[in-house]
């Protein structure tokens, strides 16, 4: 095993279970009611913030990415918890119901879609080939989870946009553009992901079929 391979397998590796805590804790909470919300924010941080290393990873060629569509997707999630999220706490998390909504509906959406992105990642590298149902599962869960988490995003910074007081003209301009662009950002990524999904699983019927 190569040293590129043995990086890549012990990023995913903890990176899985750093999603697979967070969504632990948030479905831990959402059933007992256990703990305030903000105790789940930096954990989102950091988790999130970490994916950054995906951008350079896709750039230097490490992994078969596009760099552009990584960064669009990641430098979105980034740009909902830095600007957003840790910017206006009292609105995300003690503001209007939907924005407790939107901010749980995001780490939902982010961690289940990333502890799935990782398992295979993880099998991928470490064995060379993930299983079918985990292929089938990767490339087949964003078809609800990401709309889930576009709308999510976009609730949260537009109760930033109509709620946040005491920001700048310029700020509530970046809230606003900001807010337009998830249409074609999310259809850019999903139409994207689709194709991924055609690919991927194309592979998997493939060889039954000769």
């Amino acid at each position: 095993m190569s040293l590129k391979t043995r990086y890549l397998l012990l990023y995913n590796l903890l990176s899985l279970l750093a999603w697979a805590s967070l969504i632990a804790r948030v479905l831990h909470h959402v059933a007992t009611t256990d703990g305030d919300a903000d105790e789940l924010l930096p954990h989102v941080t950091a988790v999130q913030t970490a994916q950054a290393l995906e951008v350079i990873h896709a750039a230097l060629g490490l992994v078969r990415a596009s760099p552009a569509t990584t960064a669009l997707q990641v430098g979105g999630r980034n740009l909902v918890v830095w600007t957003v999220m840790r910017a206006f706490p009292e609105l995300v998390l003690a503001g209007p119901a939907y924005g407790r909504c939107g901010f749980l509906g995001c780490l939902l959406a982010w961690a289940a879609s990333d502890v799935l992105r990782y398992a295979f990642f993880v099998a991928q590298t470490g064995g060379g080939k993930a299983p079918d149902g985990l292929v089938w599962m990767r490339y087949s869960a964003f078809i609800l989870l990401y709309p889930i988490g576009f709308v999510s995003e976009a609730s949260l910074v537009y109760l930033s946009l109509v709620n946040a007081s005491g920001i700048s003209l310029f700020y509530r301009g970046y809230l606003f553009v900001g807010l337009l662009s998830y249409v074609p950002a999310s259809y850019v990524l999903y139409t994207y992901m689709f194709s991924q999904r055609r690919r991927a699983l194309g592979q998997i019927k493939g060889p039954k079929k000769a």
